[in-house]
């Protein structure tokens, strides 16, 4: 246990009332120096405390009722008071044990002269084993090597959630006899039988709060149980479906009340591209287009089987104007940092595409218009940085006191021209 934990079971123990069963739990979840997380463990060996309840039939007026710490707890010099002493008495025990070791190898020396053993030998080796079997007897120290014991973690008493007291199970009864018997009589056997279930149960009942909780599971670096239940509800349970792009999940965990509709619109839209961009956004539809009709489709005069109909499915022209399928992002106004950062090919610009993908899907078609603020305009200049041609450069100076929203690109078809071979 370090200096911080024993100075946070300090404050505990010093206070109880003023500390609640979940709060507690999780400043040991979040920053204690278990491997597991609490409620995980197989054993409870690997969890950093003991829970059990206080049989009473009083009015609870907190949630923890005492803390007791191990016996031997000290932090800093006090630590280091107590390591001295063990070690003295150590020191002590062994100088007495090999004492009475010689003393033993003499009376043992001097019986076997007077005997007048034959054999050397045979001798040493009884006198050998007479000295072990002495060390025991005279000073009962075990001097074979022994591991240390591990320290007992301290333990916390618990009003309420258990066996005990007028909301459990048990008969009222049963709840007096424990209190009794440990108060009367120093008879803690049930109340430690209890307390088998209760320090099992009470750390399962925390883990179930705490997984339900989004700020509580990321209190801890690792897998969030509560991701999982975003991650289901927007089509990414699986985990081939998670960490598929430069987007992190939890941007799209934060927008789950807008992916998990079953229509998309565009405040919906609006509302993911502001909260991933921080700029304004307006979203214009219904913007017209030109589709391209096929060669077979079009009219031509003098071919049979062609849609030559008047009114009937004859085309004029080679395509045809549509205003269903796109729709126009708007961002602005914008300073002249964020412009450049939303320019074609930045990464900002990749986010953004791969944002409206994931809320409209592939089947619509939309393009993006930069919103330069007025007071942002700057005519082109010789030597001057970030001003790339096409695309954040003008000639001369604005004489207009309105956005400069002339650059519109659309992602999704920068995007295709990249990908497309080259046919050499």
């Amino acid at each position: 246990m370090n200096a911080r934990i024993a100075a946070f079971w300090q404050r505990v123990a010093d206070a109880p009332h003023a500390h609640g069963l979940y709060a507690l739990l999780r400043w040991l979840d979040a920053r204690g120096d278990s491997p597991v997380r609490l409620g995980h463990a197989s054993h409870p060996d690997d969890e950093p405390l003991r829970i059990g309840q206080l049989p009473s039939l009083a009015f609870a007026p907190s949630t923890v009722a005492s803390v007791t710490l191990p016996d031997g707890a000290a932090v800093g010099a006090e630590a280091g008071t107590v390591g001295e002493t063990e070690a003295a008495t150590a020191a002590d025990d062994g100088a007495l044990a090999e004492a009475s070791t010689e003393a033993e190898a003499e009376a043992e020396a001097e019986a076997e002269a007077e005997a007048g053993n034959k054999s050397e030998a045979r001798g040493e080796t009884k006198a050998q084993g007479k000295i072990a079997a002495g060390i025991g007897l005279v000073t009962g120290v075990d001097t074979r090597p022994q591991p240390k014991p591990k320290s007992r973690p301290p333990r916390v008493s618990i009003h309420g959630f258990g066996l005990f007291g007028p909301n459990g199970p048990l008969p009222l009864h049963l709840t007096e006899y424990a209190r009794d018997r440990a108060r009367h009589h120093d008879d803690g056997t049930l109340t430690a039988f209890a307390d088998l279930f209760h320090h099992r149960l009470t750390l399962l009942f925390y883990r179930a709060w705490a997984d339900a909780q989004p700020a509580v599971s990321l209190d801890r670096a690792g897998h969030a149980r509560f991701d999982d239940y975003l991650a289901c509800l927007i089509h990414l349970g699986q985990p081939s479906l998670r960490r598929r792009d430069s987007r992190a999940d939890h941007a799209r965990f934060f927008m789950a009340g807008h992916f998990v509709r079953q229509t998309r619109n565009p405040e919906g839209l609006r509302a993911v591209l502001h909260a991933a961009l921080g700029v304004p956004v307006e979203i214009v539809e219904w913007v017209p287009r030109w589709l391209m009709v096929d060669a077979n489709s079009r009219t031509a005069l003098g071919r049979h089987g062609a849609p030559n109909g008047l009114g009937c499915g004859a085309i004029v022209g080679m395509a045809v104007r549509e205003a269903q399928g796109k729709f126009e992002i708007r961002l602005g106004p914008l300073t002249r940092d964020e412009h450049a950062s939303l320019l074609p090919g930045t990464p900002l610009a990749r986010q953004l595409a791969q944002r409206v993908r994931d809320y409209g899907g592939i089947e619509w078609d939309w393009d993006v218009r930069l919103m330069l603020a007025a007071s942002e305009m700057r005519g082109a200049a010789l030597g001057a940085a970030n001003q790339p041609l096409g695309l954040a450069s003008w000639l001369g100076s604005r004489t207009c006191r309105d956005v400069a929203g002339d650059l519109a690109y659309s992602p999704e078809r920068r995007a295709s021209r990249r990908a497309r071979p080259l046919n050499l």
